[in-house]
């Protein structure tokens, strides 16, 4: 990998960062995002025209002109752009194309970063939580409805571990936002409603996966997860939890 960035002219630091990129999708068993897919890219390199560059700006918005650049630092320039806008404008945003015409949509909330570094903080002093075998990536994505059987089932369980109940209903919480009837059905399907215990793990747990997710959506290119994550962020903020 290392070699084909040199060969393309990626700088030192960018070489470093690029090869780390697709090393990280391969040993989360994200192939799709690993060695076959730097295999694929890698062959667009010497297209690069140089570092990314501030197409349009204004206010809190930026449009880069990617210049054809690696994915991995066209989207870290973006991010540090917006990341500089937000303590000034409390947000910042800013797209990037690269070689394709595949948006990367950074979105940095000065408020809602204080918010989730908050509860964040408070997840030490929660008390523990019965542990159980989790899914830890049960979203709507990795269900499928078999209409013949009339059957529902799960796919995608690298990620299981032992861990508190009330994960698996953090990435399903979006679909039932707005519709308490929806909320209520879960409940009446899992037999009972959350303790006050959990329903703070809950919170924390949201916070948490919220921010990551943001992180890894930028990172990875997942749009699908950077929105997700802020509506998350902006739904606790706005019902006032911690």
């Amino acid at each position: 990998m290392a070699a084909a960035c040199t060969r393309a002219g990626v700088p030192g630091k960018g070489i470093v960062r690029v090869v780390e990129h697709y090393l990280d999708g391969e040993l989360r068993g994200k192939p799709s995002h690993g060695v076959a897919k730097f295999a694929f890219e890698s062959q667009f390199f010497s297209q690069r025209m140089g570092p990314p560059r501030v197409k349009h700006e204004r206010g809190a918005m930026a449009v880069v002109d990617g210049r054809r650049e690696v994915g991995p630092l066209s989207a870290d320039f973006a991010a540090r752009l917006a990341a500089r806008k937000a303590p000034r404008l409390g947000v910042g945003s800013a797209a990037a194309g690269a070689r394709f015409i595949w948006p990367v949509l950074c979105l940095i909330s000065r408020p809602a970063m204080k918010s989730s570094s908050a509860t964040a903080e408070r997840a030490a002093g929660l008390a523990p939580v019965e542990t159980v075998p989790t899914h830890d990536d049960f979203q709507l994505r990795n269900l499928r409805w078999d209409e013949k059987a009339e059957d529902l089932y799960a796919i995608d369980f690298e990620r299981s571990e032992p861990g508190p109940a009330v994960r698996d209903f953090v990435r399903l919480s979006d679909a039932w936002h707005g519709r308490p009837d929806l909320f209520q059905a879960l409940l009446d399907g899992y037999g009972r409603r959350f303790t006050r215990v959990e329903e703070a793990q809950f919170t924390v747990l949201s916070v948490l996966d919220a921010v990551s997710g943001i992180a890894y959506g930028i990172d990875h290119g997942d749009p699908e997860l950077v929105e997700r994550g802020l509506r998350t962020l902006t739904r606790l903020r706005t019902e006032q939890r911690p």
